[in-house]
């Protein structure tokens, strides 16, 4: 099992900005919320899917992601960091 993520995870910080810089906070937001009971059975597709991706492009941060739905709370923390940039964004 991956060691716990610190509180503050930048990481989580620079996706949620670039949700929101592609003004897809709202969409993520519901799709993370609806998929939170099977966002580890997601993760494990994603590990399973991974040699074949890397066949055909190159995806970063890639296992991050993968981590993060591991977890359900750092879905949470990833759907607050979302609301937090949603919040500090100019209309």
């Amino acid at each position: 099992m991956p060691d716990k993520q610190p509180e503050n995870d930048p990481f989580l910080d620079e996706l949620a900005r670039e949700i929101v810089s592609r003004r897809l906070g709202p969409a993520a937001i519901m799709a993370l919320e609806a998929g939170k009971p099977m966002t580890f059975v997601g993760s494990q597709f994603l590990v399973f899917m991974d040699p074949i991706l890397k066949l055909f492009v190159s995806i970063p941060h890639y296992q991050k992601f993968v981590e993060i739905l591991e977890d359900r709370d750092r879905v949470e923390k990833l759907i607050q960091a979302i609301e937090r940039a949603e919040n500090s964004t100019p209309s």
